[in-house]
């Protein structure tokens, strides 16, 4: 299973590739449809009138600081961050992207913006730029919208090897639920805890589509050996929670493993 998602991610990265386009310095109107919320997404759907018009968009809700800013406001700090960025970019290494290339969108284009908080009042804000002079173009629109109600309940997980097959056995059998696991190693290198690890991977799953496909109910077991990715008597971490309606709706239970081919060991926490 495992294998079969990377192989499909790696395909499909391309698929965001397109040819140069022209860049539109002249005035253009933009539509927002929000098209879903839930209680930490907001999903929405930019339309430009012009499809080579440049723009840049942000969205919180009213625990951030943003939310109190007019439109203009939070346009200019937007553009500002961004040029911010860009320089750093280019301080750090060879950036031979366009700044219009690295930070601004064209076209009509679908978003998710994720990690806001739950039954709040939320706003997008969406401001066109000048991908020449780095100014912008016109008055910024802005769409207001509400998260929904936080569904997190308490669910837990007992998992257990024979072998190499995982069991995962979870509290509530009519709940559907995600787990994952990640060498020692590499959340050590790549990531600054484990939540941050297992919320980015729920994260690229959704944007793929692929979670619903992902998802378990009831008793689940996997026969490691299946995966050749992983390394003798390398320590690693499982990951699970249960995940309803498009959001993580469970506190995360962790375990650690030995992989071995004859057989996992589970160690203490």
């Amino acid at each position: 299973m495992k294998k079969t998602v990377v192989i499909l991610l790696a395909l499909l990265a391309f698929t965001g590739c397109s040819k140069k386009s022209r860049l539109e310095t002249s005035e253009c109107n933009f539509q927002i449809n929000i098209t879903q919320v839930s209680a930490t997404k907001v999903y929405f759907e930019v339309v430009p009138d012009n499809v080579y018009a440049c723009y840049l968009w942000w969205a919180c809700t009213s625990d951030s600081k943003e939310y109190d800013l007019s439109k203009e406001e939070l346009a200019r700090q937007m553009l500002s961050d961004s040029k911010i960025s860009y320089e750093a970019m280019k301080g750090e290494s060879d950036v031979y992207a366009s700044f219009a290339d690295a930070f601004l969108f064209r076209g009509k284009r679908t978003f998710t913006c994720k990690s806001l908080m739950p039954d709040a009042p939320g706003k997008i804000v969406l401001a066109q730029v000048n991908p020449n002079t780095r100014e912008i173009i016109g008055e910024p629109v802005e769409v207001r919208f509400t998260t929904t109600e936080d569904n997190y309940r308490d669910m837990t997980f007992r998992a257990s090897f024979q072998g190499t097959v995982l069991t995962i056995i979870p509290s509530d059998p009519s709940r559907t639920y995600f787990w994952d696991y990640i060498s020692e190693r590499q959340a050590e290198d790549d990531f600054a805890t484990l939540y941050l690890y297992y919320y980015n991977l729920v994260y690229m799953y959704e944007d793929y589509g692929f979670m619903a496909g992902l998802c378990k109910k009831g008793t689940d077991s996997f026969d490691l050996s299946q995966d050749a990715n992983l390394v003798p008597g390398v320590k690693y971490y499982l990951v699970i929670s249960a995940y309803e309606e498009g959001e993580i709706s469970s506190d995360l239970t962790f375990y650690n493993f030995v992989y071995y081919p004859e057989g996992c060991v589970m160690e203490e926490d």
